[in-house]
């Protein structure tokens, strides 16, 4: 079932990394030599995951899952 859900939310991702998007000035660094989280914040509709998901697909080798898919709630 987990599995069925991160497929189907992969498939969400690419449908739309393929939509429009304006490119931010903002830049958020992601190096694999520290453990620090970057946060996105910015008031409601301002584009934060758009702009964090095309951040991770153009740093190559990455994964995303979305824990607010309610098709998660109750799995262990």
């Amino acid at each position: 079932m987990i599995r069925d859900v991160v497929l189907m939310q992969k498939r969400e991702w690419k449908h739309r990394l393929a939509e429009r998007y304006v490119e931010r000035d903002a830049v958020l660094r992601l190096s694999g030599n520290d453990d620090l989280i970057r946060v996105v914040v910015g008031p409601r509709r301002a584009g934060k995951s758009f702009f964090a998901l095309h951040t991770l697909a153009r740093s190559g080798n990455c994964g995303y899952i979305n824990f607010d898919d309610e098709r998660l709630l109750g799995m262990r």
